[in-house]
């Protein structure tokens, strides 16, 4: 229920050579026999020029970008590259969709800052952004982003918490720009679309003796920038909902499996519809299923327990 580059073969046809024969005007005399001349051989057609490989900038490569003692010194505080998200975090592995998008996430962390630089492919970016900074807060944090045009991509740089200013967040995108520029920047592929219809999720649930409202009972939710905006390029699909039970469904299409390193402490389970379905119960109860190259993550509360989510994740990959 979540969905999906091929190369042509060129067929060289050559002629055979032709050869005729030649008659004689005397009766008496064979003349001997004179070829005429072969037929030209076909020139092969032409393969053109075959399209780039699709790329994020520097290969993905976090530290061809910025390194964490530069980053240090641009914010004038020590940070280092930030744990990249698990399959049970807020936003469940991220950085897989950037992967498959051609998009660059970076992250950066010290004791009260944190720095995010994104590098989108304009088919990822869309018309989202302008140039310029921009300033704002969640519920606990301040934060500043500027956003800069760079080869065949915008680049976005966000700082959170302590230094944040539009300055210093400018600063850094123009750090980023220059170097995004030389390195030519991402090559789009094609996109992977999430298709999850919240409203036929909700039915479904409903249709189990749930009931619930939009929205996840939580201060912190899927939202963050660079989330939003892979979210909004169709990649990725959340939901959720309170009442009797707190869910949340979240559709990421085409990651494929997780690695064995990102399923350490969770347990394979039986989904009916799934290729493979694990859950877990470290930073949130929840479930990983994977059908064709997508995943669906469903997470609950402690007011449901595993076997309730198995239940709701057969019924949604039923839709």
């Amino acid at each position: 229920m979540i969905s999906g580059l091929r190369r042509s073969s060129i067929l060289v046809l050559l002629c055979a050579l032709a050869m005729t024969g030649c008659a004689t005007a005397d009766a008496r005399e064979v003349a001997s026999p004179s070829p005429a001349p072969s037929a030209s051989t076909s020139s092969p057609t032409p393969t053109g020029t075959p399209a780039p490989e699709p790329r994020s900038a520097f290969d993905g490569d976090c530290t061809a970008l910025l390194g964490a003692d530069e980053a240090s010194e641009l914010l004038g505080v020590s940070v280092t590259p930030s744990e990249r998200s698990g399959l049970d975090w807020v936003e469940p592995d991220r950085e897989a969709t950037g992967a498959i998008t051609q998009t660059l996430d970076c992250s950066w962390r010290g004791e009260a800052v944190s720095l995010t630089i994104a590098v989108f492919p304009d088919a990822v970016a869309g018309a989202r952004f302008v140039e310029g900074p921009e300033c704002g807060h969640d519920s606990a944090t301040e934060f500043c982003g500027a956003a800069v045009r760079t080869a065949g991509s915008w680049t976005y740089a966000e700082l959170a918490g302590t230094p944040s200013t539009p300055e210093l967040a400018a600063a850094v995108a123009e750090v980023a720009r220059a170097r995004v520029d030389a390195d030519g920047g991402p090559i789009s592929g094609v996109l992977p679309a999430a298709t999850l219809d919240c409203d036929a999720v909700e039915g479904v649930v409903t249709g189990m003796g749930y009931q619930v409202q939009d929205g996840y009972p939580s201060d912190v939710l899927p939202g963050s920038s660079i989330w939003q905006v892979l979210a909004d390029a169709g990649t990725l699909e959340y939901c959720g909902w309170h009442g009797s039970i707190g869910l949340e469904v979240i559709a990421q299409a085409g990651v494929g499996l997780p690695s064995e390193v990102q399923l350490d402490g969770w347990a394979p389970v039986e989904v009916t519809g799934a290729d493979a379905a694990w859950g877990g119960d470290k930073e949130m109860k929840g479930l990983v299923v994977v059908v064709g190259q997508d995943r669906l993550y469903v997470r609950g509360g402690s007011d449901l327990d595993e076997s309730e989510l198995v239940a709701i994740a057969a019924s949604v990959l039923a839709l």
